[in-house]
């Protein structure tokens, strides 16, 4: 591979013709001239990564020029606010887009100072200077092309994992699931939700370079994410889209009712096959159908979907899908559409107020980012947002590995305990290769 070309000259040159008044924030976009591989570089400066490798799609995002946090109720709609007055900036380019983290009530969003994206093999460069400190990105930039060109040195062999802890432990996450299934039965809610944490420790820093990789391996299908924290770093392969929007249109998916693969492909048609017609996991399924039709209603003008699921078939695990397109109203904005839709009963439960309402009160843990959205908002308005799911958050040595199962009246505990160690699964086997 030829090394890639420093483009800081031409960069500034653009900058300055960008900016002749010195007013309002600007930047500039150019075509780079080859391909780039999907990366996350090992740099110093905040990341975000967002890649959906079997469309080869990608997005990376390094330093933040402009970043808002809100909390609180309608947390989504008020950065949706923010967004809007930032885009009507007249200086920064079309291409331009906004890191979305949401996790409980708090949304983050962040303007990355130098951005990278590729589709299909074109790959672009976005440079946004940060205000405060303006001669900040050529060393961002630098790193950036360092770091999507280097060769990653890993030490021999995979990292040696232990299994340390686990929250809740398994006792107490059957009793809740025990008491969420008698209270779904008694009719106070039809879907619970029910989330759990392992943690795993290395014999060496975890490489989550290497893990993206590893996710990309695995999961082409899915939609991959990172995004660093003070400390640590996000990261995952979400098997559903809570909301693509392109221009006025819009796609949602209904992911949920679960079963393993199998290697035998006679007997991996047969699991399939039985999960079509399963009572408990149809309607587990048809309970998220129905919260992402009644959560668009105000919003579409509008809808379709599928009568009947389909399979979903990934890595170690298939699922009943259901995707739901259509067009949106005029003058929606897709953070409105988002505090609609999430949490969906995909990760919360049905009725999302009832479900919400159980977890504040019984759910034995503290979910951080699990379950939350990712993703981006273009200044044009199209959005990509995925739910944080089939996710780790890494701090040095140490994995904290999150799951969750759908309980409605006809679930066992044990078999949806069961169902959260498939899940678990991916991601371990996906740590034991970095």
């Amino acid at each position: 591979m030829t090394e890639m070309r420093d483009p800081s000259g031409e960069i500034e040159a653009l900058l300055r013709q960008a900016k002749p008044s010195g007013q309002g924030m600007i930047g500039v976009s150019l075509p780079l001239a080859r391909a780039i591989p999907l990366v996350l570089p090992e740099v110093p400066d905040r990341r975000c990564l967002w890649a959906r490798p079997a469309q080869e799609e990608w997005w990376l995002g390094l330093g933040a020029s402009w970043s808002i946090e809100v909390a609180g109720e309608g947390q989504l709609i008020n950065c949706g606010t923010a967004a809007e007055r930032l885009f009507q900036q007249p200086g920064l380019p079309d291409q331009a887009r906004l890191a979305v983290w949401s996790e409980g009530r708090i949304t983050r969003l962040h303007l990355p100072t130098v951005q990278i994206m590729s589709s299909q093999g074109a790959a672009r460069l976005i440079v946004i200077p940060d205000p405060s400190a303006p001669d900040s990105w050529p060393g961002i930039l630098k790193r950036a092309l360092a770091g999507l060109e280097a060769v990653a040195e890993y030490p021999p062999g995979p990292p040696a994992m232990m299994r340390r802890e686990q929250e809740p432990e398994a006792a107490a996450w059957m009793q809740a699931a025990e008491r969420a299934i008698g209270d779904i039965r008694a009719g106070r809610l039809e879907k619970l939700v029910l989330a759990r944490r392992v943690r795993y420790v290395a014999d060496r820093d975890i490489s989550v370079s290497g893990l993206i990789r590893s996710l990309g391996y695995r999961h082409p299908q899915a939609t991959l994410f990172a995004v660093d924290g003070e400390d640590h770093t996000w990261l995952g392969a979400s098997p559903e889209i809570l909301l693509d929007r392109r221009n006025d249109r819009f796609f949602c998916e209904a992911v949920a009712g679960t079963v393993r693969r199998d290697p035998n492909p006679a007997v991996d048609r047969e699991l399939g096959d039985w999960l079509l017609r399963d009572p408990k996991s149809r309607r587990e399924h048809e309970l998220v159908v129905a919260g992402l039709r009644e959560a668009l209603q105000p919003f579409r003008d509008s809808l379709t979907h599928a009568e009947r699921p389909r399979l979903m078939r990934l890595r170690g695990l298939q699922h009943l899908h259901t995707s739901i397109q259509g067009i949106l109203k005029p003058g929606v904005h897709s953070l409105g559409v988002a505090q609609a839709l999430h949490p969906s009963a995909a990760v919360c439960g049905y009725p999302k107020e009832a479900a919400a309402d159980w977890l504040a009160r019984h759910e034995p843990l503290e979910r951080s980012g699990y379950s939350g959205l990712t993703g981006w908002i273009g200044i044009n308005g199209d959005t990509t947002l995925n739910p944080v799911l089939r996710c780790a958050r890494i701090q040095g040595h140490q994995a904290d590995l999150f799951a969750g199962a759908g309980l409605v009246a006809d679930s066992n505990s044990l078999a949806e305990w069961e169902e959260t160690e498939l899940k678990l699964g991916s991601m371990i086997e996906a740590l034991r290769d970095t």
